[in-house]
């Protein structure tokens, strides 16, 4: 008898236990996320496939004026999704675009950057 009483008060206060973990706060994790932040992109130019992790509406933009020889498929997306930019070739000095990524108008922000390769400077000094 004994047993039966200390084995019902265990497992009512193991129920209570468990009822007192469905109080827990559940934070809302706002996801944005790349595989990377920094692109190389050869002199005769490239497109590139970017997998945009996200579980909510993104905004893409140049943060730099590179539309005459970078662009981006959509400016806008919902929920995880893929971007393909496309760069043109170079045939001047190396350059760089940054590209801005916006999750939900602001609420969480990243930059990648596009750096292509371009003609070396090269300084010839000359003595007099």
């Amino acid at each position: 008898m004994n047993r039966i009483l200390l084995l019902t008060i265990s497992l009512m206060a193991f129920l209570t236990g468990c009822a007192n973990l469905d109080d827990a706060q559940y934070t809302d994790i706002k996801e944005l996320a790349t595989e990377q932040s920094v692109f190389t992109i050869e002199e005769r130019g490239d497109t590139i496939t970017l997998p945009v992790f996200s579980n909510g509406s993104v905004s893409a933009a140049f943060m730099d004026d590179s539309s005459d020889w970078a662009s981006i498929d959509k400016t806008t997306m919902s929920g995880d999704d893929t971007l393909h930019l496309s760069f043109a070739e170079n045939t001047g000095l190396r350059r760089m675009t940054k590209l801005h990524l916006s999750l939900n108008d602001g609420q969480k922000k990243d930059t990648l950057y596009f750096k292509q390769l371009g003609t070396e400077p090269v300084l010839n000094c000359e003595t007099p």
